[in-house]
């Protein structure tokens, strides 16, 4: 399906509904979104396509970082330098 009206509800809204995995593929993704399925204990794996080293601010990226280490449903992966995508690809399983 495409979307293109609403798109943050149409993407957290279905936390409502019983999923155990988000993989999401984005330039970014707010912590607020990544907390609140971490509480209803969905698995996530995404990948940013803004590099850690290119597009992310410091602070972000060890504040997300922490969170990665701190919590076996999150994986965090970064798009290498120079190959930066804004792509807004979401999975639910």
């Amino acid at each position: 399906m495409l979307y293109t009206k609403d798109l943050a509800k149409v993407i957290f809204n279905n936390f409502d509904v019983t999923i155990d995995e988000f993989i999401v593929i984005s330039g970014w993704l707010g912590f607020a979104q990544i907390e609140e399925a971490l509480n209803k204990n969905v698995k996530i794996t995404a990948l940013f396509g803004m590099s850690a080293s290119s597009g992310v601010p410091g602070p972000n990226h060890q504040n997300l970082k922490m969170m990665d280490m701190t919590n076996k449903n999150l994986q965090v992966y970064y798009a290498l330098p120079g190959n930066d995508t804004h792509s807004k690809i979401y999975i639910w399983k």
